[in-house]
């Protein structure tokens, strides 16, 4: 994310400069992750639906609070707001990035490796893991930044 917000002030990314940043807010983007993962298992738990919602309601919840750095009430806060009448889009973004990765995920099941615990087979696993993390990534950052700058045009 920090070095997104480089990118987009026109500036180049420097690892150090980007690690320390992602570093200082770590801790509350964990306490974000925790704290929605949480309330999303208690609503897919209490009938599906309302766990649902709160994926949707706190897609970008971690993107907020690495770049807010207000704590991990107002992160989820913050993307239940920029996510507000906006579920269908994030819904839609969501599963496109579900199944790239689905996709992705049996193509390298499908490369004719020998043995599932071989070296090659773990490789490219690991590359596969890594792809799909990244995408995902990058995605939840760019509608984060999206949903932001639309609801800046709302107000």
């Amino acid at each position: 994310m920090q070095a997104v917000v480089e990118i987009g002030k026109g500036r180049r990314p420097r690892l150090g400069a980007v690690a320390v940043l992602g570093l200082r807010v770590l801790p509350v983007v964990a306490a974000t992750e925790i704290a929605a993962n949480l309330g999303i298992f208690l609503g897919l738990i209490a009938l599906i639906v309302p766990g649902v919602v709160l994926i949707l309601r706190w897609a970008v919840a971690a993107q907020a609070a690495a770049l807010e750095n207000e704590g991990w009430q107002d992160a989820l806060t913050s993307s239940r707001r920029l996510t507000a009448g906006r579920y269908r889009h994030v819904l839609g973004l969501l599963l496109f990035t579900l199944a790239l990765g689905i996709g992705a995920n049996f193509g390298a099941r499908e490369l004719p490796l020998g043995s599932t615990s071989g070296i090659g087979s773990v490789t490219v696993g690991i590359a596969v893991f890594t792809f799909i993390a990244s995408l995902s990534a990058l995605t939840l950052a760019l509608l984060y930044f999206e949903l932001r700058e639309r609801s800046r045009q709302r107000a």
